[in-house]
């Protein structure tokens, strides 16, 4: 397939699930976490618990390619049926997922996901109630994230805009055609760097904001919830 084609079908894919997951709890978006050795091993995962868990990825990564599959050909209303199945198919994983685990597996994934979302977190109402906040506090928390939001989009729209521009090299050669594409990235990463700064500026701004409008005891809180660090690096373990 033309990687932009492909790259176009992907990024629609993208914004589908991004959706999906904005509906789901804190737990629910971190839970796929499991798949990596290091969250695995830090949630001591059973061998029984492994397994459901492998099983549960196998078949969903099974029915996602018959459907990007389907993506391919599909026309545009369609492509956007196919998108919110396989939005749909995401949230059923993370449930089932979710399941598996016990309550005390269930706090410590609470504090990972804390570790990866930063202040994105906040907006989970199991967060929100462990810290105390406030609805008024709640609300500008919200506002606040969603400049930040609104600048990452605004950064990641115009990269996805300028990769999709990316003209076919006509190369033949898979490693020629693979350098090709690695400099194009290069070149738009170095266009839009000015952009991505300023989005840099308004998160680190924004969590600043955001850590001032919280009492000292919440912000106490709100630092024991990230509980202790995680080891090693997420991966997928492949």
């Amino acid at each position: 397939m033309n990687k932009i084609l492909r790259y176009s079908i992907l990024a629609s894919l993208a914004l589908a699930v991004c959706a999906a997951y904005g509906q789901e709890s804190l737990l629910q978006r971190n839970v796929e976490l499991i798949a990596s050795p290091n969250v695995a091993a830090d949630l001591r995962l059973t061998t029984g618990q492994a397994s459901e868990a492998n099983s549960l990825f196998s078949t969903f990564q099974t029915k996602r390619s018959a459907k990007l599959t389907e993506l391919e050909s599909a026309k545009p209303d369609k492509a956007d049926q196919i998108n919110s199945e396989i939005a749909k198919m995401v949230v059923d994983l993370d449930d089932h997922l979710l399941a598996l685990l016990t309550a005390p597996q269930k706090e410590r994934l609470l504090q990972i996901g804390i570790q990866q979302e930063g202040s994105q977190a906040l907006t989970d109402s199991l967060v929100a109630e462990k810290i105390g906040l406030t609805p008024a506090q709640r609300s500008k928390i919200k506002a606040i994230l969603g400049q930040i939001m609104e600048a990452q989009n605004e950064y990641q729209s115009a990269v996805a805009g300028a990769m999709a521009k990316i003209p076919d090299p006509n190369l033949k050669d898979q490693k020629a055609i693979d350098s090709y594409y690695k400099g194009k990235r290069e070149e738009i990463a170095y266009q839009f760097a000015g952009q991505k700064d300023h989005f840099e500026a308004v998160k680190a701004n924004g969590s600043k904001e955001i850590l001032n409008l919280m009492s000292a005891a919440q912000q106490k809180k709100w630092l024991a919830l990230h509980g202790r660090p995680l080891a090693g690096q997420i991966s997928d373990g492949n």
